[in-house]
């Protein structure tokens, strides 16, 4: 996009456009979500998490619990965004930076999962 200067800037790579504006979310794992948040998306996190190891990682059924999941990162910066926009944002690049973050807690999901369980 352009601004009154001429100066061409671009949107960052980990970003979606929403509204008209670039909403970066770091680096679309949940490390920056609130234990509330974890809890809310304790089973989405565990679906995309334990996943089978043949299945396909952007199949209708991780697809869902993905956009769940950005979802919940993007509220942290609009409150009022609607699934739907979020969904119609996502493209291939987010969506691989998201599962490829989730994968990194396979190792870490109990620590992760005890805390939001009410242990924190």
């Amino acid at each position: 996009m352009q601004d009154t200067h001429e100066t061409t800037h671009t949107a960052h790579p980990d970003a979606l456009i929403i509204r008209g504006q670039p909403v970066t979310l770091h680096a679309f794992t949940v490390d920056k979500l609130t234990v509330a948040e974890l809890r809310e998306l304790q089973a989405e996190i565990r679906a995309v998490v334990n996943r089978a190891p043949d299945s396909d990682p952007l199949g209708p059924e991780i697809l869902g619990h993905l956009v769940n999941i950005t979802l919940a990162a993007v509220r942290q910066q609009i409150p009022d965004i609607r699934r739907e926009e979020v969904a119609e944002a996502l493209d291939m690049h987010i969506l691989m930076a998201t599962l490829q973050g989730l994968d990194g807690l396979k190792a870490a999901a109990p620590s992760i999962f005890v805390a939001t369980e009410g242990h924190a």
